[in-house]
C-alpha cells in the first residue's frame, strides 16, 4: 500500500513478474528486483540457488518465461529477444529477435516449438531446434497463450475476429 502526502487515496501498486513452474514442479522460475537475473526457487525448501541465470542485454528485464519439458532449460522473452537459458550452467544466448517487443511465451509439450506473442499484435509459432519461425499470424489484442496438445496447436485469448 502507498500513502500519498497530498491524497487521502491509498494506492496499491501491483508489480507484475514473470514466472515458471518446471513441469515436475519442483523449480520455479522468477524476475527479481535485477532485472537481467532470473532466480530459480526449489519449491520443496523455500529457497532461491545462489547463482541466477544473468543475461546482462535483457533491455531492462524478463517479461515472460517458459520451461522446457525436461525442465533443463527456460525460455524468456526481453523486449524483442527471446533467450535460450541453461537451467544448470547459468548461461542465457540468444534464440532470436524480432520487430516487436514479445509479450507471451510458451513451448509445446514436446518442446520441439515455441509460440510467441508480441505487440503488434502477431502469434509466431518457432521451431526450438532449428532456431526458425515456422508460421506468424496476425491478428487482435493478445492477452495469453495455450498449446493444446491434442491438436498441435497454438491457441490464444484475444479480443478479435480470428
Amino acid at each position: 500500500m502507498l500513502h500519498s502526502s497530498t491524497s487521502d487515496v491509498d494506492l496499491e501498486i501491483i508489480v507484475y513478474q514473470p514466472c515458471a513452474f518446471s513441469l515436475n514442479g519442483k523449480q520455479l522460475a522468477t524476475r527479481g528486483t535485477q532485472h537481467e537475473h532470473i532466480f530459480l526457487l526449489d519449491t520443496t525448501t523455500g529457497k532461491a540457488q545462489e547463482d541466477p541465470i544473468t543475461c546482462p542485454h535483457s533491455g531492462g528485464g524478463f517479461d515472460a518465461l517458459a520451461y522446457t519439458p525436461d525442465g533443463r532449460r527456460i525460455f524468456a522473452s526481453s523486449k524483442n529477444n527471446i533467450y535460450e537459458c541453461d537451467v544448470e550452467t547459468k548461461k542465457a544466448i540468444l534464440f532470436a529477435s524480432t520487430n516487436n517487443d514479445i509479450t507471451h511465451l510458451i513451448l509445446s509439450p514436446d518442446g520441439q516449438r515455441l509460440a510467441t506473442a508480441d505487440t503488434s499484435p502477431a502469434i509466431m509459432e518457432w521451431d526450438v531446434s532449428a532456431k526458425t519461425m515456422l508460421h506468424r499470424w496476425k491478428d487482435g489484442v493478445i492477452s495469453a497463450l495455450c498449446y493444446r496438445s491434442e491438436e498441435r496447436r497454438v491457441g490464444k485469448e484475444c479480443r478479435s475476429r480470428w
